[in-house]
């Protein structure tokens, strides 16, 4: 990683320094505009041609055996099993507290107003594949979505390359009261549970994280009245570490490249205001670099991540703010004193032991968080993205002839001739005997 001094640079330059790498490019919109485009007019027919020509696997149907799903914890292992187990009661318990109550409110006499909570019906939960299976992110969105009680949850994923999907992703599933499981990914995948095809149902709402290309197709079909609606958008990850002269400096290049092993346009970053720390990082970052399986894909991810010395720590939570990361760990002498310092991140974790690794797995806090700065207005994913508001009003006679009066005159206010007469209308059938 580079190390840069903060204070040395332009504005335009530390303005250039935080920009993340490019990931939803032109090309990569237009590829998906056509995959989308073939799913929508050919269904099942596009979505085997696309599995072949992306996966590698020739599909002849999609759907798991609700068979498979239930039986598969006999074929794992059992301290691999207790440990999914234990990871989901963690997030069950997290999760548990989001979920709301009916509020019932008198605003005033005769008014009253009530706030009901209900499910979302049908939801698609997107799990990324690739070189292992992803269980802990079918709990992070199967747990949530329990929860909330949406009664119809399904699951795609892509099949591996003898066209079956991973026991412990199908088992994680049936944790999560979810039977419903499809041999499907990519742009494909949000394409057809946003649109159905004759194996995919059609789904009310995605959620999951992905590539590039499963980014892209979420944005697209979010667009589209049509379709379906959309969790966060989620980029590539992204971890911002503050550490002072105390940081454990094995711990802070442990974490940096544990989250550049996500894959080649992951960005990290370390803030600091010891020059020291900076040169120790690097050289443990030298050193456990050598020994990690994905050194090609975490590289890559390192050309665009930095080690940035600044002269005091409210200048790193100043960057911090600026960038809105992901993870945000602070790695620093007494932790908490600085909470009130930080004003954008998906997730904070704070001290030397609190690796955000934890968080990925089994704190119970949900690791579907907002990407590319998305932190600044978007929050981690909970039971409440899976649940609609529904408010419901009650006005009394009596209170209708003293509020209407002031919404005719709002109304005339906006030149809304048929909004005052249709409460001026009730105000003078209640003066007719």
């Amino acid at each position: 990683m580079d190390r840069v001094i903060w204070k040395t640079l332009t504005v335009a330059e530390q303005q250039k320094l935080l920009q993340r790498p490019v990931f939803n490019e032109p090309q990569i919109n237009n590829d998906v505009a056509v995959i989308i485009e073939e799913v929508k007019q050919t269904k099942d027919k596009a979505l085997k041609r696309f599995t072949k020509l992306f996966d590698r696997v020739k599909i002849t149907d999609f759907k798991v055996s609700e068979h498979e799903v239930r039986t598969s914890k006999f074929k794992l292992k059992k301290d691999r099993v207790a440990a999914i187990e234990f990871a989901f009661e963690q997030i069950y318990r997290f999760h548990q507290d989001q979920l709301p109550v009916t509020r019932k409110r008198r605003l005033s006499d005769g008014v009253y107003t009530e706030r009901h909570y209900k499910a979302i019906t049908k939801i698609g939960l997107y799990v990324p594949g690739g070189a292992a299976p992803l269980p802990s992110t079918v709990l992070m969105l199967g747990v949530p979505a329990l929860i909330a009680g949406c009664s119809q949850k399904i699951i795609c994923t892509p099949p591996k390359a003898d066209g079956t999907v991973d026991e412990y992703i199908l088992f994680a599933a049936k944790l999560c009261g979810i039977e419903k499981v499809y041999k499907l990914g990519g742009a494909q995948a949000i394409a057809a549970m946003a649109y159905g095809t004759e194996s995919i149902p059609k789904v009310d709402k995605i959620f999951g994280p992905g590539n590039a290309w499963v980014t892209a197709a979420k944005l697209a079909v979010m667009s589209d009245p049509g379709a379906a609606s959309c969790d966060l958008p989620a980029g590539p990850s992204e971890l911002l570490i503050i550490a002072d002269q105390y940081a454990n400096a094995t711990f802070i290049a442990a974490d940096l490249l544990a989250q550049t092993e996500h894959g080649p346009d992951t960005q990290v970053f370390l803030v600091t205001d010891s020059i020291k720390l900076a040169a120790k990082i690097a050289r443990q970052i030298e050193l456990q670099l050598v020994t990690l399986r994905r050194q090609e894909n975490i590289k890559r991810a390192l050309q665009t991540s930095k080690i940035i010395v600044v002269d005091d720590l409210p200048t790193a939570f100043k960057i911090s703010n600026c960038y809105g990361p992901e993870h945000l760990s602070i790695q620093v002498k007494s932790p908490k004193r600085w909470l009130n310092f930080i004003e954008n991140a998906g997730a904070v974790f704070l001290g030397s032991w609190t690796a955000q690794v934890l968080g990925d797995y089994v704190i119970g806090n949900n690791h579907v968080l907002p990407t590319y700065g998305y932190a600044k207005s978007q929050s981690a994913l909970g039971v409440y993205d899976f649940i609609k508001q529904i408010p419901i009003q009650f006005v009394s006679k009596k209170a209708c002839s003293k509020i209407a009066p002031v919404a005719a005159i709002l109304a005339e206010l906006e030149q809304l001739d048929a909004h005052a007469k249709a409460v001026n209308l009730r105000v003078r059938a209640m003066r007719c005997p």
